[in-house]
Protein backbone atom coordinates (compact mmCIF):
# COMPACT_ATOMS: atom_id res chain seq x y z
CA UNK A 1 0.00 0.00 0.00
CA UNK A 2 3.31 2.38 0.16
CA UNK A 3 4.15 2.25 -3.26
CA UNK A 4 2.25 5.57 -5.46
CA UNK A 5 0.48 4.88 -8.24
CA UNK A 6 3.39 5.21 -11.69
CA UNK A 7 0.95 5.74 -14.87
CA UNK A 8 1.95 3.01 -17.86
CA UNK A 9 1.88 5.60 -20.61
CA UNK A 10 3.39 8.89 -19.48
CA UNK A 11 4.19 10.53 -22.50
CA UNK A 12 1.78 11.41 -25.52
CA UNK A 13 2.39 13.64 -29.04
CA UNK A 14 1.27 17.12 -28.09
CA UNK A 15 -1.01 17.18 -31.10
CA UNK A 16 -2.79 14.08 -31.62
CA UNK A 17 -2.20 12.40 -28.13
CA UNK A 18 -0.32 9.55 -29.01
CA UNK A 19 1.56 7.61 -26.51
CA UNK A 20 5.26 7.56 -27.09
CA UNK A 21 8.13 6.33 -25.23
CA UNK A 22 10.75 9.05 -26.17
CA UNK A 23 10.34 10.52 -22.76
CA UNK A 24 11.08 14.12 -21.99
CA UNK A 25 13.97 14.17 -24.53
CA UNK A 26 12.71 12.88 -27.77
CA UNK A 27 15.54 12.68 -30.60
CA UNK A 28 14.76 15.82 -33.23
CA UNK A 29 14.34 13.72 -36.14
CA UNK A 30 11.49 11.55 -34.41
CA UNK A 31 7.98 11.99 -35.40
CA UNK A 32 4.75 10.72 -33.78
CA UNK A 33 3.49 7.62 -35.66
CA UNK A 34 0.15 8.65 -36.11
CA UNK A 35 0.58 12.51 -37.08
CA UNK A 36 3.91 12.96 -37.66
CA UNK A 37 3.84 15.73 -35.67
CA UNK A 38 7.68 16.70 -34.06
CA UNK A 39 7.89 15.04 -30.94
CA UNK A 40 10.98 17.10 -29.80
CA UNK A 41 10.22 19.99 -27.48
CA UNK A 42 10.62 23.24 -27.91
CA UNK A 43 13.28 25.40 -25.95
CA UNK A 44 12.32 27.49 -23.30
CA UNK A 45 13.75 31.31 -24.21
CA UNK A 46 13.63 33.82 -21.35
CA UNK A 47 14.50 37.39 -21.63
CA UNK A 48 18.53 38.09 -20.47
CA UNK A 49 19.07 39.50 -16.50
CA UNK A 50 20.21 42.64 -18.45
CA UNK A 51 17.07 42.78 -20.19
CA UNK A 52 18.58 43.05 -23.37
CA UNK A 53 16.86 41.41 -25.74
CA UNK A 54 19.11 38.50 -27.36
CA UNK A 55 16.55 37.20 -30.03
CA UNK A 56 14.18 39.47 -32.40
CA UNK A 57 11.28 37.95 -33.89
CA UNK A 58 11.36 38.29 -37.56
CA UNK A 59 8.66 39.56 -39.88
CA UNK A 60 7.72 36.99 -42.47
CA UNK A 61 5.19 36.61 -45.01
CA UNK A 62 5.44 32.73 -45.17
CA UNK A 63 2.78 30.22 -46.50
CA UNK A 64 2.13 27.82 -43.55
CA UNK A 65 -0.76 24.65 -43.77
CA UNK A 66 -1.88 23.80 -40.11
CA UNK A 67 -4.32 20.45 -38.89
CA UNK A 68 -6.86 21.74 -36.12
CA UNK A 69 -7.55 18.21 -35.77
CA UNK A 70 -6.31 14.54 -36.20
CA UNK A 71 -7.22 12.76 -38.24
CA UNK A 72 -7.72 16.02 -41.63
CA UNK A 73 -7.33 15.25 -45.03
CA UNK A 74 -4.85 18.19 -45.38
CA UNK A 75 -3.85 21.07 -43.96
CA UNK A 76 -5.71 24.77 -43.80
CA UNK A 77 -3.88 27.43 -45.53
CA UNK A 78 -2.48 30.04 -43.50
CA UNK A 79 0.37 32.92 -43.62
CA UNK A 80 3.29 33.15 -41.17
CA UNK A 81 3.34 36.40 -40.43
CA UNK A 82 5.77 37.02 -37.36
CA UNK A 83 7.90 34.49 -35.99
CA UNK A 84 10.51 33.86 -32.83
CA UNK A 85 12.30 31.08 -31.30
CA UNK A 86 9.03 31.08 -28.72
CA UNK A 87 6.31 31.26 -31.50
CA UNK A 88 4.46 32.30 -34.28
CA UNK A 89 1.94 34.65 -35.51
CA UNK A 90 -0.31 33.70 -38.84
CA UNK A 91 -3.09 34.66 -40.30
CA UNK A 92 -6.23 32.89 -40.97
CA UNK A 93 -9.87 32.26 -42.77
CA UNK A 94 -11.07 30.60 -39.22
CA UNK A 95 -10.61 31.72 -36.18
CA UNK A 96 -9.23 28.87 -33.62
CA UNK A 97 -9.89 28.95 -30.35
CA UNK A 98 -7.50 30.00 -27.59
CA UNK A 99 -5.55 27.10 -25.66
CA UNK A 100 -5.86 24.63 -28.67
CA UNK A 101 -2.90 22.49 -30.02
CA UNK A 102 -2.72 22.63 -33.57
CA UNK A 103 0.25 21.25 -35.73
CA UNK A 104 1.93 23.82 -38.19
CA UNK A 105 3.88 23.30 -41.01
CA UNK A 106 5.78 25.36 -43.58
CA UNK A 107 9.15 25.67 -45.48
CA UNK A 108 10.82 27.15 -42.38
CA UNK A 109 9.63 24.74 -39.72
CA UNK A 110 7.70 22.01 -38.37
CA UNK A 111 5.91 22.25 -34.88
CA UNK A 112 3.01 21.58 -32.64
CA UNK A 113 1.42 25.24 -30.79
CA UNK A 114 -0.86 26.44 -28.41
CA UNK A 115 -3.13 28.81 -29.69
CA UNK A 116 -2.41 32.24 -26.94
CA UNK A 117 -5.02 34.55 -28.96
CA UNK A 118 -7.32 35.04 -32.25
CA UNK A 119 -7.90 38.08 -32.98
CA UNK A 120 -11.33 38.72 -35.09
CA UNK A 121 -10.98 40.68 -38.41
CA UNK A 122 -12.04 44.46 -38.18
CA UNK A 123 -13.31 44.23 -42.10
CA UNK A 124 -14.74 40.96 -43.02
CA UNK A 125 -12.64 40.67 -46.13
CA UNK A 126 -9.62 40.16 -43.20
CA UNK A 127 -8.41 37.09 -41.79
CA UNK A 128 -8.07 35.92 -38.54
CA UNK A 129 -4.45 37.34 -36.22
CA UNK A 130 -3.40 33.77 -34.49
CA UNK A 131 -0.68 33.96 -31.93
CA UNK A 132 0.77 30.91 -30.60
CA UNK A 133 3.73 29.23 -28.82
CA UNK A 134 5.82 26.32 -29.70
CA UNK A 135 5.39 22.92 -27.64
CA UNK A 136 7.64 21.28 -29.50
CA UNK A 137 9.98 22.51 -32.51
CA UNK A 138 11.75 21.40 -35.37
CA UNK A 139 13.53 24.03 -37.22
CA UNK A 140 14.23 23.30 -41.11
CA UNK A 141 17.19 26.02 -41.43
CA UNK A 142 19.19 25.76 -38.30
CA UNK A 143 21.55 28.43 -38.98
CA UNK A 144 20.82 32.22 -39.52
CA UNK A 145 17.22 31.52 -40.26
CA UNK A 146 15.82 34.00 -37.68
CA UNK A 147 18.69 34.02 -34.58
CA UNK A 148 20.62 37.39 -33.59
CA UNK A 149 22.97 37.66 -30.60
CA UNK A 150 23.62 41.11 -29.48
CA UNK A 151 27.44 41.00 -27.72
Amino acid sequence: MGKSYEPAIQYYCAFCMTPHAYGENAPPEVDCIECHSPLIHAPKMTPVQSGRRVMYRVSANEPLGFFAHWPQDRPTPGSLTDLSLNGIQFNCEQPIEPYTNIKVQSALLDAVVRIVYCRAPEDVSKRYTVGAKFLTLRLHKNRGAFVSVET
